[in-house]
């Protein structure tokens, strides 16, 4: 029997709450059935949705409902020209995105939103690893507006969160047993910020039409549009928008200017989707949402 946990929950984190309400052993339990010997665990699976579909989770899911719900591969959708998409449903829509690879976009430490864990702990009974508060770039909880947290707060510890602590948020630290979290110092949170944040965490259940092949040259008039094509200037304008927090963004932000100035070369680069979402949000702020932009919802498409 698997435990309740909400939409958006990541996949580590359903593993631990199965271990904690004993539909699992551990998370270390064996699998059978692999021709893999020694016999590997489950931990070993929390990237592989395919396998624990098969093995682990006994039916409980079909993978496109745990790709769309439970990882962030929605998010490569937007990539995907919409001509190809016209037709696409179900399952096939989800093996667009299925072999795309998540950890560009994953940090590898683990965040929390400190509202969301109070929320989830009364309606679903423990904290939850959120997918929308793992992805780099974003370090802010676009629901609450508040800087995610990363680490424990007890002075004498500071261990920082991660998948292999094999806790939910809200629980006892491993190391010195505080309940107590804390994040970086970020800054005031900025508008735009906050729209870059935003529209990231948007793609999770929508289309970006910016981020499509169509459309995705189309941020390069930008400078023209708003300097006379002076790229210095437009980084500053750029930099101005983001406010505090560009250190945090920063090499989000070089990509963006190394896409302005040579898109057909950075077009190519595994990591092209952080800087589109960025010149995307900054395009949306000043322009509104393009013409394209028809909300196409993924839960419509299922």
């Amino acid at each position: 029997m698997f435990p309740a946990f909400p939409i958006g929950a990541t996949i580590p984190s359903i593993l631990i709450a199965c271990a904690q309400s004993g539909g699992l052993t551990s998370v270390h339990q064996r699998v059978s059935g692999l021709p893999l010997q020694p016999a590997p665990s489950v931990w070993y699976f929390h990237d592989k949705p395919d396998a624990l579909v098969r093995h682990v989770f006994a039916g409980a899911f079909t993978l496109h409902e745990l790709l769309q719900h439970h990882t962030v591969s929605p998010i490569h959708l937007s990539l995907i020209a919409h001509s190809r998409l016209a037709d696409v449903t179900g399952p096939e829509l989800w093996a667009l995105c299925r072999y795309q690879s998540n950890h560009r976009l994953i940090d590898s430490s683990m965040r929390l939103c400190p509202q969301c864990v109070e929320e989830d702990t009364i309606k679903f009974g423990s904290g939850h690893w959120r997918r929308e508060h793992q992805i780099k770039a974003v370090q802010i909880c676009t629901k609450h507006l508040t800087v995610l947290h990363d680490q424990c707060a007890s002075e004498k510890c500071n261990t920082r969160f991660t998948s292999g602590g094999h806790i939910l948020p809200g629980q006892p630290c491993p190391s010195c047993h505080s309940t107590e979290t804390s994040g970086p110092q970020i800054g005031s949170i900025s508008a735009g910020y906050l729209a870059f944040c935003k529209l990231f965490t948007d793609a999770l259940i929508m289309r970006i039409p910016e981020l499509d092949a169509e459309y995705r040259f189309n941020p390069i008039d930008l400078p023209k549009l708003l300097c006379g094509g002076n790229l210095e200037m437009f980084e500053k304008m750029l930099e101005r928008w983001i406010g505090d927090q560009f250190g945090v963004i920063s090499s989000e932000c070089a990509a963006a200017m190394d896409f302005l100035r040579s898109p057909f070369l950075v077009a190519q680069r595994g990591s092209i989707m952080p800087p589109l979402m960025l010149l995307a949000a900054f395009n949306r702020d000043l322009f509104g949402v393009p013409p394209e932009g028809d909300m196409v919802r993924w839960v419509d498409r299922a």
